[in-house]
């Protein structure tokens, strides 16, 4: 996976947290997006986070997915 996505991820995580300490910091992503932001969630473990994950394509992109059907 592009550490660069996930590293994104992670300083946008921080930044939306500092502005609304208050407040949860939604995730949204979809196939290889769930696993970006699954990964960005894993490195922010004392932030407050909110995963809506669609789709995601963890391990192989075969059992569980759509992505063989498109």
């Amino acid at each position: 996976m592009n550490t660069g996505l996930v590293e994104y991820v992670e300083r946008t995580v921080k930044l939306e947290s500092s502005r609304a300490p208050d407040r949860p910091v939604y995730l949204v992503g979809e196939s290889i997006g769930a696993c970006i932001a699954l990964a960005g969630a894993a490195r922010n473990r004392d932030t407050d986070l909110v995963l809506i994950l669609v789709n995601p394509g963890i391990g192989t992109f075969s059992a569980g997915t759509s992505f063989h059907k498109s």
